[in-house]
């Protein structure tokens, strides 16, 4: 999940982005948007978008450290790799394939 700290009971495995950090830490773990597009295929099925804590991070809150405008540039990048497969009527939300039908590598 990309800047949601919650998991809503969900079913299935997820890891919720609780410090709202989860872009930023594989952004300079990995070096680059197609780095992260490939981590990110190797452990996940779908990334959850949070588009509004997305807005008010990157925008209102300001923080250049962790949040810097290349660092959204770079995000853009690297969400426009993956297939969205459902928005919210809101889009406060967008969930995103990370296989294209195919099931996660295991390489890494």
């Amino acid at each position: 999940m990309l800047f949601e700290p919650r998991s809503y009971g969900l079913p299935r495995e997820t890891v919720p982005d609780t410090l709202l950090a989860h872009w930023a830490h594989d952004r300079v773990r990995y070096g680059s948007p197609e780095a992260v597009v490939q981590a990110w295929r190797s452990r996940y099925t779908h990334v959850l978008r949070f588009t509004v804590a997305e807005d008010f991070l990157f925008g209102e809150a300001q923080d250049p450290e962790r949040f810097p405008p290349a660092a959204r540039r770079d995000l853009e990048q690297a969400l426009r790799q993956l297939v969205e497969v459902a928005r919210s009527p809101s889009s406060a939300y967008v969930l995103y394939s990370t296989t294209d039908g195919h099931p996660p590598t295991t390489d890494d």
